[in-house]
Parts: structure tokens; sequence; C-alpha cells
């Protein structure tokens, strides 16, 4: 396995229309994500951005968005850092709470010559702003392009404008964050315009899960959900509460217009209808997102976002330490229960520290 470059970086990715999906823009830019995949330990921050100056339709942007985050996730996963957080944002479209002059982890941009690397410097002025704002400098580097496969656009009878809502609903548990996940909420965020309310299932709720010890807290979720969806975009309210039962705050606010779901989680759209009819309350549009299943040789018939789930990520968690760590979690909330450390923050110490010390 070869060395990382960087522990957060940052790809301007561009794509032509995706009409013209299959050209070679198209390969460039994906082996271009693959490189900087697998050169990236932590964060990867990646930047959608059309060279035609043609607007995706709904369909076509989470195509692009689906495929784009499953490479990515593909290349890190055979590199050996299933962990890698990779954030996407299309600064062109929408607002994001990210910037080069000014996301104070940054190490390295990533470009494929260094004449696009000069062009990056101009266009953005990066290391004098950072300077004036008493950040570190950033490197500059130029990445080998590591050839892939991408899936084929075959086009779509759904040439429709974006979803337009103003108050939107999702939910789940949302735990280690993966493609899968990282594709639904791009769509909940783009699809309205005012206020995403998620429902984050409560810590309750998941005592029973598989290798339930590498479950990250409620407030870690919460604070990596809000960290995503704000690089996303940074114009609209997200509100997080806490879902203790199927239906959650879907069923009682009556402000909500439409509920995202996958196609795994449709039948849950009838369920918080069932609850507003109950309440004499507007039934909701069910948006249902189809994650992307890549094909090609290197390529199962299902996406890799599904097939590295949640449950795959603590269970190697738990490969990682060689042992049982129920005993060793078991004296940590000892010594903090008798320090008077606050639970969840307790909690949120022990669960970053093995996720910092555990990945590659």
């Amino acid at each position: 396995m070869s060395s990382f470059v960087c522990h957060c970086a940052w790809l301007p990715v561009q794509f032509s229309s995706p009409s013209s999906f299959n050209d070679a823009v198209a390969a460039d830019q994906f082996a271009l994500i693959a490189a900087a995949s697998r050169a990236t330990r932590y964060v990867l921050f990646l930047s959608m951005e059309y060279v035609d100056g043609q607007s995706p339709n709904w369909h076509e942007l989470m195509f692009v968005t689906s495929s784009v985050l499953n490479v990515a996730a593909k290349e890190a996963l055979l590199h050996g850092n299933p962990l890698l957080d990779v954030r996407i944002l299309f600064p062109k479209m929408y607002p994001s709470s990210f910037s080069p002059t000014s996301y104070p982890d940054l190490h390295v941009v990533f470009s494929p010559s260094s004449l696009a690397a000069e062009r990056l410097q101009v266009q953005f002025d990066i290391n004098p702003k950072r300077q004036l704002a008493n950040l570190s400098s950033i490197k500059f580097q130029v990445l080998t392009p590591i050839p892939v496969h991408f899936p084929p656009y075959k086009g779509s009878s759904d040439v429709s404008s974006f979803p337009r809502y103003r108050h939107a609903v999702a939910g789940g548990t949302f735990d280690h964050l993966h493609a899968g996940h990282k594709v639904m909420l791009v769509a909940c965020a783009l699809c309205c315009s005012q206020r995403l309310l998620i429902g984050l299932t409560s810590e309750a709720l998941l005592v029973k899960k598989q290798f339930a010890e590498f479950l990250q807290t409620f407030e870690q979720r919460e604070k990596i959900l809000r960290e995503f969806l704000n690089t996303v975009r940074s114009d609209i309210e997200y509100d997080i509460q806490v879902l203790t039962d199927p239906v959650g705050p879907a069923g009682p606010d009556p402000l909500l217009e439409v509920i995202v779901l996958t196609v795994e989680t449709a039948a849950g759209g009838e369920m918080v209808n069932k609850s507003r009819t109950e309440r004499r309350l507007n039934q909701l549009d069910v948006l249902v997102i189809d994650l992307v299943a890549l094909e090609g040789d290197h390529f199962e018939s299902v996406a890799i976002a599904q097939k590295f789930s949640s449950t795959d990520v603590r269970k190697y968690l738990a490969t990682k330490t060689g042992h049982d760590i129920k005993p060793l979690h078991e004296k940590w909330d000892r010594l903090c229960q008798s320090l008077a450390i606050p639970t969840h923050i307790a909690a949120n110490w022990w669960c970053g520290r093995w996720r910092f010390l555990w990945q590659p």
C-alpha cells in the first residue's frame, strides 16, 4: 500500500454535460477522483462544475453525484481506507461552508497538471488569503490519474427540473456516513429551499445493532451530518431532531411537503402519511432516490455504497482492534464517571480516539 499524500485535500472536478458523460472529459475526471481518493487519508472535498455551462436536470445531477461518490468510495476501500470522508459541493449552483481559502485543516489542492495548479492559485488567490487569516499555506499537488471504469449514462425519460419544495424531511441512523448515505443527503439538501428536517435515530433504538460498541454517539452523528450538509449547500436550515419511533417528527410537522426515501425504505412513506391523515395534516409527496448501481469489469451489480454499509464499517473497526474492546470501554466509562465527566462528552472522546487511531 502506498503512503498517503495528505490528511485533507480538495479536488475541483469538471464534467461536460451528462448527455456526453462517456467522453474523454469524464474519463479524465474519474481517473483524478480515483487518484485523489487513494492519496487522501481523512477528508476529501470534491467540487463539481460543468465546463460547458449547461445546468443538469435532476436525474442527471443525481446520476453524476452517485457515480462520483461511489467511485471515490470504491477506490478508498480498495486502498484499505474505508473511513475516508468524501464531501461534495456545487460551487456554481449553491453556497457552501467549504472554501479553500478559509478551511483550516486543508493541506493540499490536487490538480491534473502544473498549469492547472497555477490557474487555481490565480483564480482563488488561496495562500495569500490564508495567510491573512493566519492559516497555514497549502501545497498544490499534481496527480497521476488512475484509470477506472465508470457507469455509462444511458439517458432517462425523466428530464424534469429539480423538485421545488420549501420543507422536506428524511430520517435514518446515519452512523459512519458512507456513499449511499451521502447520495441521499445530497438529494435531500437540493430538493428544498428553506428547511430540511432530519429524524436522527436515538441511541436507545440502536443497542441491539451489530458491533454496537463502535456506533457513533447521537452528538457525533448530528455533527457529521451538519458538516456534510453544509458543505453541499449552506443557505437552508438543517433541523435535526431525535427519532424515537418509525414516524418521528415527520408525523406532526404541519409545514412539511415531501419525504425523501430510498428504494429500500419507500414503504415508510405510507406509514408517515397514515399518521399525518390521523392528525388531519397534508399528505407528503414521496421522493424516492434510487442509488445508482455501477456496472463494468470491476463493479458488482449493486453499488459499492450499498455493499459496504455502516455495519461493515463497525465490523472493520472491530477487526482492526484485534480484540474485544468491551472491557476497555467499561473501564473508560467508570473512569469518566469517577471524574464526573458528562456521559455524552465521555462517549464523544471514546469514539473520536478509536476512529483516529484505527484509521490507516
